[in-house]
């Protein structure tokens, strides 16, 4: 069983099995500042900042993106992503 879990600048946490769901309020967003830190030879560590625009009654944001990859079997997988959002500017 592949399992991910994430958590969110919404506090909420979700797992594979919902990945084929309809994403709801969904905006444009674009990253920078993509960096890849090895941590073993099957695990690294994937940081980013992503930028949303406004859009719906939101206002534009930003947050800092994380995860954690490990390659199984050849294949890489996500086992945890975190979100943490910036200060409006």
């Amino acid at each position: 069983m592949t399992y991910q879990l994430e958590i969110g600048s919404c506090k909420t946490t979700g797992n594979a099995s919902e990945a084929g769901a309809p994403v709801k309020n969904a905006r444009a967003a674009g990253g920078s500042e993509f960096s890849l830190l090895p941590l073993a030879p099957d695990l690294a560590q994937v940081t980013y900042l992503c930028h949303n625009a406004a859009a719906g009654g939101l206002a534009a944001s930003s947050a800092w993106r994380s995860s954690l990859w490990r390659c199984r079997e050849g294949r890489w997988q996500m086992l945890f992503h975190q979100g943490t959002p910036r200060p409006s500017a």
